[in-house]
C-alpha cells in the first residue's frame, strides 16, 4: 500500500509531518527575526510600544502578522524624515562649526603621541552631532593630509575599530569585525581619501571608544612615517533627523 510506505507521493500523514517540521523551523526563523526587530526598534529608533505580542496557543501566527504590518507603518513614518549625512571629521585639528571649535583630542601632543605608536584610541564628542537626533552610522571612510609628497598609485590600508555596541543598560550586544579602508595615494601632497563604503555597517552606534590602526607601509612596500600624516580625517556617512 502506497500510502503507507515512508517517502512516497501518496503517504498523506508522511508529507504531513514533513511540511508540519519545515514549518516549525520556519516559524522558529520568524519569531526570532521579529524579537530581534522589536528590540531594535526601541535601542536603534527610538520607538516604545513596539513589542512582540506574547506567544499564544491560538491564533498566533496571525498576531505576529499583524505586528509586522504595524511595524512597517510606523518605520514608514519614521524615515520619511531622516536622511544620510557625509561628516568630515579632522581628528587632529578638530571640527568647526559655526563659531564653536570642537576637538576630538584636547591637546595636540596626545594625537602625535597616539599617531607616532601607529594607533589611535578617541571619542567623538557629542557636539559633533547637536543638530541631529538618532544618528546611525552607515559608512565609514579615512582621508589623510600628507606633509610630503607620496609614490603615485600606490595604496594604504588603515583598519578602523568601531565601537562596542551596547543596549540602554550599557551591555555589549554587537562588536562589529574590524572595517578595512583602502585609499590611493597622490604623487604631491594634499588629501587622499579611501573611496570605500562599507555597506555592512547599519544603524551602528556611534558612542564609545575609537580605534584606529595606522599602517606602516603602503602596498608597494614604502615605508610610511607616521609623522609625515600631517592630520587624519574620519569621514562618517550617517542616518539621521535634523532637529
Amino acid at each position: 500500500d502506497l500510502r503507507k510506505i515512508e517517502g512516497s507521493a501518496m503517504n498523506l500523514a508522511d508529507r504531513f509531518n514533513n511540511i508540519k517540521r519545515q514549518f516549525t523551523i520556519e516559524f522558529q526563523q520568524a519569531y526570532a527575526k521579529l524579537r530581534s526587530v522589536s528590540i531594535g526598534l526601541k535601542e536603534v529608533y527610538k520607538l516604545n510600544g513596539m513589542k512582540i505580542p506574547d506567544i499564544d496557543d491560538s491564533g498566533y501566527l496571525d498576531e505576529l502578522y499583524s505586528f509586522a504590518q504595524k511595524v512597517n507603518v510606523r518605520l514608514d513614518e519614521v524615515l520619511q524624515f531622516e536622511q544620510e549625512v557625509l561628516i568630515s571629521i579632522p581628528l587632529r585639528y578638530g571640527y568647526y562649526k559655526g563659531n564653536d571649535h570642537i576637538k576630538v583630542y584636547s591637546d595636540d601632543a596626545s594625537f602625535v603621541a597616539q599617531r607616532n605608536a601607529g594607533e589611535l584610541n578617541f571619542k567623538l564628542p557629542e557636539e559633533l552631532f547637536s543638530d541631529f537626533k538618532n544618528v546611525k552610522l552607515r559608512g565609514v571612510k579615512v582621508s589623510v593630509r600628507w606633509d610630503k609628497a607620496v609614490q603615485a598609485s600606490d595604496r594604504w590600508n588603515f583598519r578602523v575599530t568601531l565601537p562596542k555596541q551596547k543596549d540602554a543598560q550599557g551591555e555589549t550586544i554587537w562588536e562589529i569585525p574590524d572595517y578595512h579602508t583602502v585609499g590611493l595615494m597622490a604623487n604631491n601632497p594634499g588629501y587622499v581619501y579611501s573611496a570605500t563604503r562599507d555597506l555592512s555597517i547599519y544603524n551602528a552606534s556611534l558612542d564609545g571608544e575609537w580605534s584606529m590602526r595606522l599602517p606602516k607601509k603602503s602596498s608597494r612596500l614604502t615605508e610610511l612615517k607616521a609623522a609625515d600624516m600631517k592630520d587624519i580625517w574620519l569621514e562618517l556617512l550617517i542616518s539621521a533627523r535634523t532637529i
